[in-house]
């Protein structure tokens, strides 16, 4: 049974990165492995990974749940000799 099945998501939107051949070549193997011959599987693999990857990591998950509505970014740890910015109401 493979790892990752291609699901159904919702709308998508266009991003645009590079990735080491390899991992690419890789991602066209997979389709190829679940006998997925539409163009956007490798797409919706690499979507998979990503989405999994992101939902087990419990500190991501955590900082997004405090953060995703306020739309925060993450406090940067201070650095030795710099003083800490200082904190927005």
């Amino acid at each position: 049974m493979p790892l990752i099945e291609i699901p159904t998501l919702g709308k998508d939107v266009p991003i645009t990165f590079t990735m080491p051949e390899a991992i690419v070549n890789d991602l066209h193997l997979y389709a190829r492995f679940l006998r997925s011959s539409h163009e956007s599987a490798p797409s919706a693999i690499a979507a998979e990974c990503i989405r999994r990857t992101l939902k087990l990591d419990a500190e991501f998950q955590s900082w997004k749940s405090t953060h995703s509505k306020r739309g925060g970014s993450r406090p940067r740890p201070a650095q030795p000799g710099k003083p800490d910015p200082p904190k927005q109401p």
